[in-house]
């Protein structure tokens, strides 16, 4: 792997620190001076909003408020961190509460990722609140065959590294999706791999999702 010289890594941290967020200065700290997780986590919570959910963390649109999809970056820094903060944390336990709140038991998955008044500000095209875009979905398996993996998982990867914060049941329901979705559609043993694609134009390969 090739490496900056220390002149350039110089340059790298003086442009970082000159331009970027407080959110990538710290993420910075984190992976090449302190190795703090109690430092980068107070850090994260100063984008967390009041009801649990995070802003201010996705750039491909102005929308600041909290949100699914800022949400997901959130649990990506927590996912990375060498030492995990426990179930006990209050931003995880703010987060959890948060994000089981958008679980919509009659289409499989948490909805939506953005919220309405996203539209309203600048923002890429594929970030963008439709009304019309979850249907309630009453056939278990429709549920399971129109589960998409973009966001969604991450989510359900959260909820499966601080499980103890999760009703038992409801924790069988959330994971049940995207399990099956794998197990049905990209498992090469199951009779149903490559008939399925939330995207018919996708390309099926033979790497694993």
């Amino acid at each position: 792997m090739q490496k900056l010289s220390h002149e350039n890594f110089i340059k790298a941290r003086e442009y970082i620190f000159a331009n970027s967020d407080e959110i990538n200065q710290a993420w910075f700290r984190y992976n090449f001076e302190s190795d703090d997780t109690t430092v980068f986590m107070n850090v994260l919570a100063k984008y967390q909003h009041e009801n649990g959910g995070f802003g201010g963390l996705v750039y491909e649109f102005d929308y600041q408020g909290p949100c699914l999809k800022c949400t997901e970056h959130a649990f990506r820094y927590i996912f990375y961190l060498k030492d995990k903060p426990s179930a006990d944390h209050p931003v995880v336990k703010k987060m959890m509460k948060y994000v089981l709140g958008k679980y919509r038991h009659d289409i499989g998955h948490f909805g939506q990722m953005e919220e309405p008044a996203l539209n309203e500000q600048p923002h890429v095209r594929w970030w963008a609140y439709n009304a019309d875009e979850c249907p309630p979905i009453a056939d278990e398996d429709e549920r399971i065959q129109k589960y998409s993996p973009n966001g969604q998982a991450g989510i359900a990867a959260f909820i499966a590294q601080y499980s103890e914060l999760v009703p038992e049941d409801l924790y069988g329901d959330i994971i049940k999706y995207p399990v099956e979705k794998i197990l049905r559609y990209y498992d090469k043993e199951s009779q149903l791999y490559r008939t399925r694609s939330v995207d018919d134009s996708f390309d099926y390969d033979d790497q694993s999702p």
